[in-house]
Formats: C-alpha cells, structure tokens, sequence
C-alpha cells in the first residue's frame, strides 16, 4: 500500500509541476524567462552521484531525513519533463494557431 501511495502522489506532483512550468516556459513572457530555463536544463548536466552529498546535507538541515517529504521533493523535482512539455506545448500550439487561420 505505502509503494502504491508514494507512486501515485509522486505521478501527480511530476505532471502538476512539470506542466505549470512547460507551459509557464513555453507562453508566458517575464523577466529572466531565457536565463532560468537554461539554468534549468543546466541541471540535466549535472551527474546525480555529484549531489547526493549536497543534497543529504540539505536535508539533514530541514530535519527530513527519513521522511516523506524528502522522498517526494527529490522525486516530484526533475526536469526531463518539463523539457518535453514545453517543446509540446511550442509545437501544438503554433500548429493550431496555423489551423485557425482564414484559408482561401
């Protein structure tokens, strides 16, 4: 049941983040748009065994060590689909704004 829950939540929190920022990234224009996107696809670059340490130290600090909340903020924070919804939301929505044009 406990890895039913953790699954399900974990689905959830992905799709929730990842499309509110593809989307965010892919629509909405404001300050510094460019610059957090490439810091956040710079994160892809990074090898996780680089900051298993960081990130434990982190967590130790807040007191999640063991927790639930740890498990859910290191596994609903990754950033391959955010890169995917947002070249969807790029390639449908200038597709369907060609569809809605007047022809003839």
């Amino acid at each position: 049941m406990n890895t039913i829950l953790y699954t399900s939540s974990n689905v959830a929190g992905v799709l929730i983040t990842s499309i509110a920022s593809g989307y965010a990234f892919s629509k909405l224009d404001f300050k510094g748009r460019k610059t957090i996107f490439l810091a956040y696809i710079g994160t892809m670059m990074v090898p996780s065994q680089v900051t298993i340490i960081p990130v434990f130290i982190f967590l130790s600090q807040m007191n999640w060590v063991d927790s639930w909340g740890a498990m859910m903020a290191a596994a609903t924070m990754v950033s391959a689909p955010v890169l995917i919804l947002f070249l969807f939301v790029q390639k449908y929505s200038i597709e369907g704004i060609a569809m809605t044009g007047i022809k003839g």
